[in-house]
């Protein structure tokens, strides 16, 4: 999977001012892109608004569809189900 960068270096709004993290800021190195989490990617997968992108990414469709099937699935109970 592409990772997605959420540094916004080029200029932003009329004063044009540049929103950097705090890493870029410093000149330092990119962080490590994480993985989606499974709830992102189904969410990709699903949503319609996602529908449009799916039809243009065929192979990061079906790469994001087996890394839901090999990833570990966990169980967050909520307070009520633990009961």
């Amino acid at each position: 999977m592409s990772p997605i960068n959420l540094c916004y270096s080029h200029p932003r709004g009329l004063d044009h001012s540049i929103l950097r993290c705090p890493r870029c800021y410093a000149y330092k190195p990119p962080y490590t892109p994480k993985l989606d989490l499974p709830e992102w990617i189904e969410w990709k997968l699903t949503d319609e608004s996602w529908q449009q992108w799916r039809d243009e990414n065929p192979e990061e469709v079906a790469s994001m569809c087996l890394a839901l099937l090999e990833r570990p699935l966990i169980y967050f109970a909520t307070s009520n189900e633990r009961r």
